[in-house]
């Protein structure tokens, strides 16, 4: 809501009525985004509009058991992958946070704008997505450690990107928005034989994209 609360509704016995389930109060300003990994945590994350993001345990009856500040610098993004929770701002900064030790763990920097996240439903993978055309497949290391697997520059203004591929597929595709053309453009990321790199796919795409746009770490 835009007074910073947030309210969780579910669907009660009759049909067609909802329940209130919770009530969260704390953030201040309208809430910029939300997140949840309801398969392997019982966190919610949520973050405001002025930098702050909260963290609540449903296991112990939604109490608050982490709280991060980024003055200066707006929130675009989050993302929860079991106790790890990455934090898209807008200076194209990506931060992630391990909720088991309560702190702030890694930086890293992807974009040269605001940039968006997404996870990956099955594999350990993130996809960053910058407003300045950069797509970028991030993954964590044993130690935690922030990984760019590949880096892709599509040459449009960006608005925002998913992983379409299914959880069976070894090797997973996503697809960035363009704010200016009017179709998505969809890679497919294959980390196959030591090599990394994207191939551009799909019907109805805009023009293959040169060698120079792909970059690999």
């Amino acid at each position: 809501l835009s007074t910073g609360d947030i309210v969780g509704l579910s669907s009660g016995a009759e049909i067609g009525k909802l329940e209130l389930k919770y009530l969260l109060h704390g953030l201040e300003g309208s809430i910029a985004a939300v997140a949840s990994d309801r398969c392997r945590s019982p966190f919610l994350v949520a973050s405001s509009e002025l930098g702050t993001v909260k963290v609540w345990d449903s296991l112990a009856n939604w109490t608050e058991v982490y709280e991060w500040r980024s003055p200066g610098d707006t929130v675009t993004a989050l993302a929860l992958r079991g106790s790890v929770v990455i934090v898209g701002l807008a200076s194209g900064t990506l931060v992630f946070h391990d909720l088991e030790e309560r702190r702030c763990m890694h930086r890293l920097s992807v974009s040269c704008g605001p940039v968006y996240v997404d996870v990956h439903p099955a594999l350990d993978l993130f996809l960053a997505i910058g407003e300045d055309g950069r797509a970028s497949v991030v993954t964590l290391t044993n130690e935690y450690q922030p990984q760019v697997l590949v880096s892709v520059r599509t040459g449009a203004f960006l608005t925002g990107g998913v992983f379409t591929s299914t959880p069976e597929q070894d090797a997973p595709h996503f697809t960035v928005i363009a704010l200016e053309r009017p179709y998505l453009i969809q890679y497919l990321y294959k980390p196959a034989e030591g090599r990394r790199n994207v191939d551009q796919c799909g019907p109805n795409l805009a023009p293959q994209l040169p060698s120079s746009a792909i970059q690999t770490r």
